[in-house]
């Protein structure tokens, strides 16, 4: 496999700014980001950095016509075709690390890496909106071990975090088999937007490595 010795990541953002006349001009605002570890990287983590970026960009609520994402000679180029009020801000909170971590009563016990996707469905069932999740083989069979330990029990709740915030704190009522789960949002359910966005939080998951920001350039 094709090793990247020195992976550039380029951010651009533009951004429509009013010139003095009252007509727009493009002003772009580059941000240039290089991971923080000593190695090299492959392709195939090149392409985990461009799909958890785009994971967190929809997450920001912009629409893929809005935004591109592509990488090019080692560099992951990102264009935002819209106006934005706080482009340093959406920098920060794409290039989070963001590592997800199953929790009961402190102890990790299940990790991003054992989700494949969330995704939000609606349940005609129960006429309620809930968040699918998909593990992988390993951690599906991690899920079922972990349900049934916990299913009924006094402290039965499964808490989901990412870094240091708590997204939720589902109760399991039952062993989970199969790889396939589903977070119902208690008696209530979650409303659409609910459901949309832990849905993606969830599944944006982890950058492979830190992000350090170099340089920041305006030009119009």
């Amino acid at each position: 496999m094709k090793k990247l010795t020195a992976l550039l990541l380029i951010v651009v953002l533009f951004v429509t700014a009013c010139s003095e006349t009252g007509e727009n001009e493009q002003e772009s605002v580059l941000y240039a980001l290089s991971p923080q570890f000593d190695g090299v990287i492959d392709e195939s983590e090149l392409e985990e950095f461009i799909r958890i970026l785009r994971k967190r960009i929809d997450s920001a609520g912009l629409s893929r016509g809005q935004y591109n994402v592509q990488a090019s000679e080692g560099r992951l180029m990102v264009s935002l075709d819209s106006a934005l009020d706080e482009p340093d801000r959406l920098i920060e909170q794409i290039t989070q690390v963001g590592e997800l971590t199953f929790q009961h009563d402190g102890e990790i016990v299940l990790t991003g890496e054992h989700v494949k996707r969330a995704d939000s469905k609606y349940n005609a069932y129960n006429s309620n909106f809930e968040v699918s999740l998909e593990f992988t083989e390993e951690g599906g069979e991690l899920f079922y071990e972990i349900t049934s330990e916990l299913s009924g029990g006094y402290l039965s709740v499964l808490e989901i975090w990412i870094d240091d915030t708590l997204l939720s704190a589902p109760t399991v009522s039952h062993p989970i088999s199969g790889g396939n789960a589903a977070i119902t949002g208690g008696n209530g359910g979650f409303t659409f937007e609910e459901a949309k966005a832990l849905a993606e939080k969830i599944d944006s998951g982890a950058l492979p490595y830190r992000l350090g920001i170099e340089k920041i350039e305006r030009t119009n």
